[in-house]
């Protein structure tokens, strides 16, 4: 038996030995595999050829901060999908850069695919074509066609060319929204409304059918600013007649039928692109100015702006510097909680700010606000934050984007400067708050609501039973206090 024993402990001794083994040559083969996969999802070294044109081909809208997690928008671009936002700081970056770059010895604007930005964003990128074109290298810009954001860009270029085809459409700046009152009315949904400031307006589509009185006002204002600002830098950058482009905005359709519908010849005629040229043609202006890939002389030598910085920028140029200047980016509607980049979360940004605070390096703070508001809970934590880490002798520096409104300016009252552009859209200082109520919608669907509760209050706040007078009175000074407070 002892004899058995000793064989059982010694085959059960081997058969530990073989599975470690087998457990070890599985884990080799996976790291290998591994391996494997990431060398060939690792893109390719960019190598800046020695004469090219730095291409700029914004994609979709130009944002402060890529909405979404990083290794979420890795993922979609290996399974092929297409970014929809490019970050303004990338392009400015890789213009910066090429105006000293010796291999780069033109500007070529792409616009097709971008959709637009706050004038604020495009005034930025129109000052570091700008000063691209103190290098003396000239600026090209071509489209099949270009709207009112995408012509702006253009504008700065030394020679615009459009496709003939094509078209320019300035259509102006608008606001236009939706009003739901008579539709919520119709399927029997109310809405329990309360605010305060007197221009306080995001409530109204679920109250009224139409603008009222003061957000008509204060649209008009902002609108017609952002309209004077871009026809003074449009008129500046092409040397146009301030008179014609006044007419060009409002007699549109006069002129497009005196040109008899040829809207790309009605372009040229106002000064708004210099020559009507092909895809092709276009391809052989910029090869002539940077070379040819091939000896069939039939694609101009270019570089994305992104592969660009993947081949200039230094991933360690920030990295163990002693003193630091953190800026932390807030893009996006404000909720509580915590949020992902695009937005902004009252905890997951109040938790960036007491990193920031607890980083003994970082000896100054610069946040860039780009929201339009929202919870003013969550404002009021990142405020709290910020006025902790101004407690500790450093200075907090603001700059605001596009839009510091409401809850993006309440974020902003503690800094000690705050900076705005001309077109920066901010203020808004009020509160408000909605909540829908179902009771009449029930009843017509036979539904009817019942029941005790221990004391006055309970039940108040049910949205099927509809809001009670101590939830309404709830609702209504705490909002009074709020604004009280902003």
């Amino acid at each position: 038996m002892a004899r058995q024993s000793k064989i059982l402990q010694l085959m059960r001794g081997a058969w530990r030995l073989l599975d470690g083994v087998r457990r070890f040559l599985h884990l080799v083969v996976l790291l290998v595999v591994l391996a494997i996969v990431i060398v060939i999802a690792l893109p390719e070294p960019v190598v800046v050829p020695q004469s090219a044109a730095l291409v700029i081909t914004p994609r979709g809208e130009l944002v402060d901060q890529l909405s979404g997690d990083a290794l979420d928008r890795a993922l979609s671009e290996l399974q092929g999908g297409t970014q929809q936002e490019t970050l303004l700081r990338d392009l400015i970056d890789a213009i910066d850069r090429a105006a000293n770059d010796s291999r780069i010895g033109a500007l070529y604007l792409r616009l097709d695919a971008f959709s637009g930005a706050g004038l604020s964003k495009l005034q930025d990128l129109g000052d570091a074509i700008t000063a691209f074109k103190r290098s003396g290298k000239p600026v090209v810009a071509a489209g099949d066609s270009f709207t009112r954001d995408q012509y702006y860009l253009a504008a700065h270029a030394d020679r615009v060319f459009l496709h003939p085809m094509g078209a320019v459409v300035i259509e102006g700046y608008s606001r236009f929204i939706p009003y739901f009152k008579s539709a919520l009315e119709s399927v029997y949904i109310d809405y329990s409304v309360w605010s305060a400031g007197e221009y306080k307006s995001f409530t109204e589509p679920y109250t009224r059918d139409d603008m009222s009185p003061a957000d008509r006002e204060a649209s008009a204002l902002y609108l017609d600013v952002l309209w004077r600002e871009y026809s003074a830098d449009v008129v500046a950058a092409r040397g146009l007649d301030e008179a014609a482009m006044n007419r060009l905005a409002s007699e549109f359709s006069t002129l497009l039928r005196m040109a008899n519908g040829d809207a790309a010849q009605m372009a040229l005629d106002f000064g708004l692109v210099d020559e009507l040229m092909t895809r092709g043609e276009v391809n052989q202006h910029l090869a002539e100015i940077v070379g040819t890939q091939d000896e069939r002389n039939e694609q101009f030598v270019g570089i994305g702006f992104t592969d660009y910085l993947g081949a200039v920028r230094d991933p360690r140029e920030n990295f163990g510097k002693d003193n630091k200047l953190a800026v932390l980016t807030l893009a996006g509607q404000i909720y509580d909680g915590n949020q992902a980049p695009g937005s902004v979360g009252g905890d997951s940004t109040a938790q960036l700010v007491r990193q920031a605070r607890q980083d003994e390096n970082v000896k100054a703070l610069v946040l860039r606000v780009d929201s339009p508001g929202g919870s003013a809970f969550a404002s009021e934590i990142i405020l709290n934050e910020l006025e902790a880490f101004q407690a500790t002798g450093r200075p907090l520096v603001v700059s605001m984007g596009s839009v510091a409104a409401s809850g993006g300016y309440w974020v902003a009252m503690t800094a000690d400067e705050i900076w705005a552009s001309a077109t920066t859209i901010t203020g808004s200082i009020g509160v408000g708050a909605l909540v829908p109520t179902f009771p009449r919608a029930l009843d017509r669907l036979g539904i009817h609501i019942d029941g005790v509760g221990t004391n006055p209050l309970a039940g108040q706040f049910s949205v099927l039973r509809g809001i009670g007078e101590d939830a309404d009175q709830y609702y209504a000074q705490s909002v009074s206090n709020l604004y009280e407070q902003f």
